[in-house]
């Protein structure tokens, strides 16, 4: 039962030391604290390719349903009287 008590300590006791050791490299590098990039980044894919081959079929369909019906955020107008009688009087 002891050796079992040491040896959980023992695993412990590296894991905390791996784990100190990430953190201690992680020190950034920098001069005077600032950062530099440069004014315009050219990225060229002219020089790129990619090769291989289509995995899904070249068309689409896609079948809608007939019989759906949407109602209409627009009323449709049954008369124009108003609009006639205006027009109407600006010829006169």
């Amino acid at each position: 039962m002891k050796t079992l008590q040491y040896f959980v300590i023992l695993i412990l006791a590296v894991g905390a030391l791996a784990s100190v050791a990430v953190f201690a490299g992680d020190k950034k590098k920098s001069s005077g604290g600032s950062v530099s990039y440069e004014k315009r980044t050219k990225l060229d894919f002219e020089a790129r390719s990619v090769d291989g081959q289509f995995l899904k079929p070249d068309g689409l369909s896609v079948g809608a349903d007939k019989n759906l019906d949407f109602d209409s955020l627009l009323q449709a107008r049954k008369n124009f009287r108003k609009e006639l009688k205006r027009s109407a009087g600006a010829v006169r």
